[in-house]
């Protein structure tokens, strides 16, 4: 489970704690009081009275207009960090998911496989980088730790996705040229004038349907020899 130590409750409260911390450099300053007329009377002050506690709710309103913006600037801070966070937490699929619910929502589709392993290369690279941290004013949000974690996962998830890519290709390239060698046996050995009735209907259906299908098979042997190259380049073994 991806998670941020510390939360951004504790994040929040440090940095309106710091905010308090430099509003109280001047509410915390002691009044400064005449005595000289009370040397023997008994003064009962409150001890709020002693200090400027309550100096900013007698501010001017373009003064009190900064302090607001003082508040929005924070809660600006933990909202661009909360949004940033939340593009980490869409790798906690990379363990949430299991690989055979994948296998089995991709099926025998060549080209969603191509898509598949395309976005996983792309979404990779996003994490090849030299930083180590996003900083959001004072807030820094150090990802070195899970960025290696990420990476590994990433990879495995690679693997595996090519080590099955790889087994249905084989299917399927088995599956295609065992169609179109009985396609091409039908066509080799069978004549309209020599043959029986049966045989010239069925050689007129085998013609139609190589017509029919040639446009396809075309494009089945496109994806067939694209995807024998990327397996190649990702040393897989037939």
């Amino acid at each position: 489970m991806l998670v941020l130590v510390p939360p951004f409750e504790s994040a929040c409260e440090q940095l309106y704690n710091s905010f308090f911390d430099c509003q109280s450099v001047i509410t915390s300053q002691k009044r400064i009081k005449n005595s000289r007329c009370h040397v023997n009377a008994e003064i009962d002050t409150e001890e709020e009275d002693l200090i400027y506690n309550d100096l900013f709710t007698k501010f001017p309103e373009e003064s009190n207009a900064s302090i607001g913006e003082a508040y929005d600037t924070i809660e600006q801070l933990i909202t661009e960090a909360e949004t940033y966070f939340q593009g980490w937490l869409k790798y906690q699929v990379l363990w949430d998911l299991e690989p055979n619910d994948v296998f089995q929502r991709l099926g025998t589709n060549v080209q969603s496989w191509f898509e598949c392993l395309k976005d996983i290369k792309e979404s990779r690279k996003t994490l090849d980088t030299n930083e180590a941290y996003k900083s959001f004013g004072p807030l820094i949000i150090d990802f070195s730790k899970i960025q290696t974690k990420i990476g590994v996962r990433y990879d495995n998830w690679r693997q595996d996705l090519l080590r099955k890519f790889g087994q249905i290709i084989q299917t399927v390239a088995n599956d295609f040229h065992t169609n179109i060698s009985e396609h091409r046996n039908n066509l080799e050995t069978k004549s309209l004038e020599s043959g029986t009735l049966d045989d010239s209907v069925q050689l007129m259906d085998t013609i139609e349907t190589v017509r029919e299908t040639q446009i396809d098979n075309e494009m089945k042997i496109k994806q067939l020899l694209e995807a024998q190259r990327l397996l190649e380049r990702q040393r897989y073994s037939f």
